[in-house]
């Protein structure tokens, strides 16, 4: 796995949980 496509992996799943969070 590539650090770039686990970093991106791991932003859509803060921005899912903050969207969560703030809904």
């Amino acid at each position: 796995m590539s650090i770039r496509m686990l970093t991106l992996r791991l932003f859509f799943l803060i921005a899912q949980g903050s969207h969560n969070v703030v809904g």
